[in-house]
């Protein structure tokens, strides 16, 4: 599906609370809740409810992810993209709390995707941890190399060894700066993560 959009944003709403009301429907075919939503970035993740009251699946609830693009802006207005986890979205931050309320994958009146999907979001939250537990042993003052080199200032900096530094006021850390230069800068988390910690040379 493709992006749907209005040249007004929401101001009375958030993009969650906008497509929880839009999802939400009880009509003669059946009924759809969503039972929690959170916008992580620019998705918004649902845990999405159906009970259909026809056909073989009549009675039998099941639910699914669903996964909504989103922009929200006094100048681009307000979009959408619609998808959910049958089709293997990219976006792979859903909450566990939503995670935790879904259907197991064989309940889904079509899986598609959603294994690999939800297989990918196991995958991100553990890499999250990951980064999350190598940034609480990191110090001011310590040094760090790492296994990929990176490039600054247009390709004139290339630097594997990085000092970490305090950080600054109203930033969020840790902070790096390349050994030799005056710049700070982030390192990516996927280099974070296997980042070996190295002495700094004894003062002279």
């Amino acid at each position: 599906m493709g992006w749907l959009v209005s040249d007004r944003p929401l101001v009375r709403e958030t993009p969650a609370q906008h497509l929880t009301r839009d999802y939400t429907t009880d009509d003669e075919h059946g009924r759809t809740e969503v039972l929690a939503a959170s916008q992580v970035g620019r998705a918004v993740y649902m845990a999405v409810r159906r009970t259909e009251r026809a056909g073989p699946r009549a009675g039998r609830p099941y639910t699914f992810a669903a996964v909504i693009l989103v922009f929200n802006n006094a100048r681009d207005g307000f979009g959408r993209k619609d998808m959910d986890e049958t089709a293997g979205p990219c976006e792979v931050d859903c909450p566990p709390r939503i995670m935790a309320l879904l259907s197991p994958v064989a309940a889904l009146p079509s899986s598609g995707y959603a294994a690999d999907w939800r297989a990918r979001v196991e995958a991100a939250r553990g890499e999250r941890r990951k980064v999350a537990a190598s940034r609480k042993h990191l110090l001011p003052g310590q040094r760090v190399q790492i296994t990929e080199a990176l490039s600054f200032c247009k390709g004139t900096v290339v630097a594997t060894e990085f000092e970490v530094v305090p950080t600054p006021l109203g930033r969020r850390g840790p902070i790096f700066r390349p050994v030799g230069h005056a710049f700070l800068c982030r390192l990516p988390p996927r280099l974070l993560t296997v980042a070996m910690t190295v002495p700094a040379p004894a003062a002279t």
